[in-house]
């Protein structure tokens, strides 16, 4: 019995706390704080999954065309190898992270994680983001023009040089549709025996 009484003595401690104050203003507002940083922290959590990228890429909290650059979008995950292997060949080529950073307004959108994004003036959580463009495998990225309409898709992924060359090429021809688009890259892919 004094065993039961002492648990019910110390369980009532521990639900009153040791703080005897009242709740004020300021307590409060600490609170609010911390859920606004962990509203914050959840909005970002994401970026660790691609920080080695984050210097050539904008913040996909707010998507959309910067200084009337074409978008692009690479949809990635985690346990994603290719995803991996991805980042690691734009890191080592100048020539992508160039282009990433100047050439587009470029975004990572991690999969694994919810987020909201403003897309374009419209809020997209990160599930709706993926099945706006149907993403079914990562890495695919999405390039669009500067109104936000999709102009080409590349699914899976894709080897630094011919990735340096679509990159290229479709910055350079933002007016033309996702056909065109497909027939010219393989001319080009042909011409240096990429394919």
């Amino acid at each position: 019995m004094r065993f039961k009484e002492a648990f019910l003595f110390l369980a009532l401690l521990f639900f009153v706390g040791c703080e005897s104050e009242k709740p004020t203003l300021q307590s409060i507002s600490k609170g609010s704080a911390s859920s606004k940083e962990a509203k914050e922290m959840h909005q970002n959590i994401d970026k660790n999954s691609y920080s080695e990228l984050l210097p050539y890429l904008q913040d996909n909290s707010m998507i959309e065309s910067r200084d009337n650059k074409g978008v692009l979008l690479i949809f990635g995950s985690n346990q994603c190898k290719y995803c991996d292997k991805l980042k690691s060949e734009i890191l080592k080529s100048k020539a992508l992270k160039n282009a990433l950073k100047n050439d587009f307004s470029s975004y990572y959108i991690n999969l694994s994680y919810q987020k909201t994004h403003l897309f374009f003036q419209n809020k997209l959580d990160t599930q709706m983001l993926g099945e706006t463009y149907q993403i079914r495998s990562t890495p695919t990225l999405i390039f669009l023009n500067p109104k936000g309409e999709m102009i080409f898709k590349i699914v899976g992924f894709m080897g630094r040089e011919k990735l340096e060359i679509a990159l290229e090429f479709i910055s350079e021809n933002l007016n033309l549709d996702e056909e065109q688009i497909a027939e010219k890259l393989y001319n080009l892919y042909a011409q240096k025996s990429l394919l």
